[in-house]
């Protein structure tokens, strides 16, 4: 019988255990609304473009304000399970679990060699650490940068290793692994850029002092390849964004707001502005900034902030240090949809709430002890480096709990040593006086700092978007009680208001039209209040007070998709269909993952005789709602109608196994079999 080692059962208790503690929290985070849906700053632009990437592939010429790699990656998953979020949020825990995984070995191997238990540390701490659940389980960026960080690591930890060991092909190959990996992390997350560009300076100091058998040229190349590959991945993002804006963009179009987020005369150091009227009226006032001065938001953006730094040095100053504290602080700081109200709902999570001030006060302690030996600093370089960079992302822009996830690799690592030098040296009076001195600088680092937090501000963000999330999920009831929580404390959410409104449409369309005139009164400039009375009176065929208040939404909001989309519903039932044809195309100009559109314009030109145009949309259509049989019925008929009965059959068969009582679908079926 064969007997397994030690370290075989330590990794797969610890593997049991962090699956187990996965599946727990993903049970109880499925009865959050927002489990099922993507609602939320960042988050739906993330969903938003993966589904125009499943719609329509790579050929679409719209500038995102994000890297391009995550909605790829999001696109994937949404491809290979169905939109099926419970497997597509275990997916990305168990690739991070995974990248750690990898990260623990890279730790044992090149490292720390002599001292297992830290590896042990690393990995304990990597699996069971809770605010990691919540952020591994998001539909946001970090979650597949965190592995992409752990790779590149290792990478370069074991191309070194080989490079010593006079292995030189080996080491060049892992090298450019390496270097692949980083250009990933740069097109995933732009912050990356720093990081790479000190790591390029380290492997050139290295090839520079480091002597071994081979010539300087020869030693040269790592750090040239290395930049290489990280190149060659980022190039056609940075040749494709100025195509298509006709301006220079490196990685994504939004780096200018976070920028002055963080160094402005009303700037915090956190994320303080909040979607919403804030946030609408800030990008307004830029957008209006930007037309007056001729140049781009991003621009705009960065001027002003330059403005603010070169009028006010002292208070920029204040302002740095301030963020340099920040992003140790205990707190999880808020950006996008993750509110302490949405990040604690679970059990999990919250009974670990202040677990950073441990993990904060020991990864200090470790940065400290690190410092005091030459030898460990050049051992820890990787992560030192990882850390630095970082660390001065946040302090030149904005500080949040979610925007060090990239330094988790480099807190678990040294929180790791802080405890392993304690176990190492606890019986050791000076070494213990020491390691003392170093954790209470941590703890102070850690707590005393107090960042802004608005717990009210907070709980209505949360309560707004779970109200959206049940609404989106025709979860009426629920979503009625958020909302009314919502106008109770915010009297003048004008998006709750038009929500309410919607609601309470088949009940008592006089309450309908009653919210949506306050919606119109809190927001006199927004288009959604003037859109969903000019709905209602579509509904009515009052077709004149509607085209009057269509003409009002198409004035504030020319560009949303839902007017355009509804305006273009509008014209098809007065029977101006060509018209229709033009404001839906506009609409998907806007949104190339408006399924409703794609499926009325595909519908439109099955009733127009035009197949292959019809076929074409209505395929996408049925990409991004793969279980709505409704589109299912269209794209049968138009799979008929170019002649693709197999596989008409079979898409009638599916939707058959998900409605099996659908009339049409039977109907339809039972011609086949005649």
């Amino acid at each position: 019988m064969k007997r397994f080692s030690k370290t075989q059962v330590i990794l797969s208790v610890l593997i049991l255990a962090a699956l187990i503690l996965r599946i727990i929290y993903l049970w109880q985070f499925s009865g959050s609304p927002l489990f099922n849906i993507a609602v939320g700053a960042d988050v739906q632009e993330y969903d938003n473009w993966a589904r125009e990437i499943l719609a329509w592939g790579f050929n679409s010429r719209r500038l995102h304000i994000h890297a391009p790699l995550y909605p790829i990656y999001l696109a994937f998953l949404y491809n290979i399970f169905s939109f099926k979020m419970l497997w597509i949020r275990l997916f990305q825990t168990l690739i991070i679990l995974g990248g750690f995984g990898v990260l623990s070995w890279a730790i044992q191997a090149f490292v720390a060699p002599k001292r297992r238990v830290l590896m042990w540390i690393f990995l304990a701490v990597a699996a069971f650490y809770p605010p990691l659940l919540f952020y591994s389980s998001e539909l946001i960026s970090e979650t597949l940068l965190l592995p992409l960080i752990c790779l590149t690591i290792s990478l370069l930890y074991w191309s070194e290793n080989q490079l010593a060991a006079g292995n030189f092909r080996k080491g060049a190959i892992l090298i450019s692994a390496g270097g692949i990996c980083a250009g990933l992390m740069a097109i995933t997350h732009p912050t990356s850029l720093l990081f790479i560009a000190l790591e390029i300076i380290l492997l050139f100091f290295l090839a520079l002092f480091r002597k071994n058998n081979k010539k300087f040229i020869v030693r040269l190349l790592i750090p040239v390849l290395f930049g290489l590959m990280a190149l060659l991945v980022i190039a056609p993002v940075c040749v494709r964004n100025p195509m298509i804006a006709r301006r220079f963009i490196l990685i994504q179009r939004n780096s200018g707001f976070n920028f002055y987020l963080g160094n402005n005369y009303n700037a915090t150091g956190t994320c303080y502005i909040r979607p919403g009227k804030d946030w609408t009226a800030i990008h307004s006032w830029a957008n209006a900034g930007a037309a007056q001065k001729g140049i781009t938001k991003d621009k705009f953006f960065v001027y002003m902030s330059l403005k603010f730094i070169r009028a006010n040095p002292l208070e920029e100053f204040k302002l740095l240090v301030k963020k340099a504290f920040y992003v140790w602080n205990f707190r999880e700081l808020i950006a996008g949809a993750d509110s302490a109200p949405i990040m604690y709902f679970t059990s999990i999570v919250r009974n670990g709430k202040y677990l950073f001030m441990l993990l904060g006060a020991l990864s200090i302690c470790g940065i400290i002890l690190i410092l005091c030996k030459r030898e460990t600093i050049f051992k820890y370089r990787h992560f030192l480096l990882l850390l630095v960079a970082c660390w001065a992302a946040q302090t030149i822009t904005v500080t949040s709990g979610r925007y060090r996830l990239a330094m988790y690799p480099a807190f678990f690592v040294f929180a790791a040593f802080a405890l392993d030098y304690l176990i190492q040296c606890g019986k050791n009076r000076k070494h213990l006086i020491v390691y003392a001195i170093a954790f209470s600088a941590g703890v102070l680092i850690v707590t005393v700092p107090s960042p802004p937090v608005n717990q009210n501000k907070e709980q209505l963000e949360a309560d707004s978007l779970y109200g959206e999330a049940c609404f989106k999920q025709d979860k009426y009831k629920e979503a009625e009680k958020y909302f009314q929580k919502v106008i109770k404390s915010d009297p003048t959410s004008a998006r709750a208001y038009n929500l309410l409104g919607i609601i309470s449409e088949t009940s008592s369309p006089e309450l309908a039209a009653k919210y949506y005139r306050q919606a119109i009164k809190c927001e006199p400039a927004e288009a959604e209040g003037y859109l969903n009375l000019a709905t209602q009176y579509s509904n009515k065929n009052q077709y004149k007070e509607a085209e009057k208040y269509f003409n009002e939404a198409l004035r504030y909001g020319s560009d949303k998709p839902s007017v355009l989309y509804n305006y273009a519903c509008f014209l098809q039932k007065k029977g101006d269909v060509k018209l229709a044809v033009e404001y839906l195309n506009k609409c998907l100009a806007e949104a190339p993952w408006h399924d409703k559109a794609l499926n009325t314009l595909g519908v439109i030109y099955i009733r127009s005789k035009k197949p292959k145009l019809a076929l074409k949309y209505l395929r996408s259509a049925h990409k991004l709602q793969p279980r709505k049989v409704g589109y299912m019925l269209n794209l049968t008929v138009v799979l008929l109608q170019n002649g693709k009965k197999s596989e008409a059959v079979k898409m009638l068969k599916k939707a058959l196994i998900i409605a099996p009582d659908n009339k049409s679908a039977k109907s339809l079926l039972s011609k086949f079999h005649k």
